[in-house]
């Protein structure tokens, strides 16, 4: 029996461990980046390179896409040389964190070719991706599913079916980060309290994560890669304030209450202005130099991480 062809499209921090994956997995891989280097490094692991989308939509039937921001999504999705100018694919799986607006103008856009589409963003992190533990939140039809589960096998056993339209696991995704975002943002400022009272940060923490407090953030996050001084989450800070903004502008759209999520969103604001590039977990640099116990925001040394 020939391998199963797939195509992978944003070889990012999520996207390149997602690929390698599938290439463990038995898959053919064909894939594609801006960065050449990122395509390089899976092609000496097996992938074949293509150099357009559209190429990749032509190569394979199920098309997988891992990209940073909304009008990438839709550039790659429906621009001149995306994946709708394919002439092989059949379902394109998007684990990008978008919104639902932006998953469901690809999906409308898709369908006029007779391409189905898979809105499946994913949470857990390289990490996730590595331990085969990611959370996929997948919306979109029975059959188009159905054709993309033996890769979606491959990749998790975390895979959660939210609804059958396109958008749906957007809203999963983006309530997801809403608490993610603000647990560690409150976090870090009630830690960063502590230590302006001249309490021990690690005691602190350890209080914390046997009361009601505890969160992802005090018992992982903040030890390992903010106190520790690593800074090193894996995620560019911009591509967080894109994810809380996402939510806010759900939430309003669908006109919920978007109150504790708009002020978070303005904390990620100001960091990201300042700059967008550095890890999201130098977020806690910010709250010392709001407290006073520092001066500079962020250390050079890990100023650009993966995208």
């Amino acid at each position: 029996m020939a391998p199963l062809e797939v195509g992978f499209i944003g070889l990012g921090a999520i996207g390149s461990p997602l690929a390698e994956r599938l290439i463990e997995a038995g898959f053919e891989l064909t894939a594609f980046d801006v960065v050449p280097d990122a395509v390089a490094r899976l092609v000496a692991k097996g992938a074949r390179a293509a150099q357009t989308p559209a190429a990749v939509a032509s190569a394979a039937e199920v098309v997988f896409a891992s990209l940073p921001t909304p009008e990438i999504c839709r550039e790659v999705a429906l621009g001149k040389e995306g994946v709708v100018a394919g002439d092989r694919i059949k379902v394109y799986v998007e684990t990008s964190t978008a919104g639902a607006a932006t998953m469901q103008a690809i999906a409308t856009g898709l369908a006029g070719r007779g391409i189905a589409m898979l809105d499946a963003p994913v949470s857990g992190g390289a990490a996730g991706v590595r331990s085969g533990h990611l959370a996929v939140m997948a919306s979109g039809s029975a059959e188009a599913l159905d054709r993309a589960r033996p890769a979606l096998d491959a990749i998790t056993d975390r895979l959660f079916v939210v609804g059958e339209v396109p958008g749906q696991g957007q809203i999963v995704k983006v309530a997801n980060q809403l608490l993610n975002i603000t647990n560690i943002t409150v976090a870090c400022e009630a830690v960063v309290m502590a230590i302006k009272a001249g309490l021990d940060p690690a005691i602190v923490l350890k209080v914390i994560n046997v009361s009601s407090g505890r969160n992802s953030a005090t018992e992982a996050l903040i030890a390992d890669e903010m106190l520790s001084g690593s800074f090193r989450g894996g995620a560019r800070l911009d591509i967080m304030h894109k994810d809380i903004s996402l939510a806010v502008a759900e939430t309003n759209r669908l006109k919920a209450a978007s109150l504790v999520g708009s002020v978070v969103q303005q904390v990620w604001t100001l960091a990201s202005n300042e700059d967008g590039n550095q890890d999201f977990t130098n977020i806690y640099r910010y709250f010392e130099k709001w407290a006073g116990l520092s001066e500079a925001p962020a250390p050079a040394k890990n100023k650009k991480p993966a995208a």
